[in-house]
């Protein structure tokens, strides 16, 4: 009985640790959709944040992620406070999800765009 006990202990450590590398390999994945989405619906869609989440963000997984708008046209998505993916609006260019580089740097880089046909 002793082992049985053991081995249930076990696999439960098991479980519990395949859980937790799933949810630190999901949540970026569950903010990042959700930042970028928010961001493209509220400023290219003109649709306000709470119509946002209500019809694209109102499914599980999707509903986890809290979203708040910062005055500088930044969407930023976070799951239960870890996993921050930022997603920023430029004018001609969309949305763009924030990786690698500050918000800063992407804002200030130099845009070329094509002239229109």
């Amino acid at each position: 009985m002793h082992w049985f006990k053991r081995s249930l202990l076990i696999l439960l450590l098991a479980f519990i640790s395949y859980l937790v590398y799933y949810c630190w390999n999901a949540f970026p994945i569950v903010s990042g959709y959700s930042a970028k989405m928010a961001c493209s619906c509220i400023y290219l869609g003109d649709r306000s944040l709470e119509s946002v989440q209500k019809e694209e963000l109102g499914n599980f997984p999707l509903k986890l992620a809290s979203i708040t708008l910062e005055n500088d046209s930044t969407v930023t998505a976070t799951v239960a406070g870890m996993a921050r993916q930022r997603a920023v609006y430029r004018a001609g260019l969309g949305c763009t999800l924030v990786n690698e580089i500050s918000k800063e740097e992407l804002k200030n880089q130099a845009l070329v765009l094509a002239r229109a046909p």
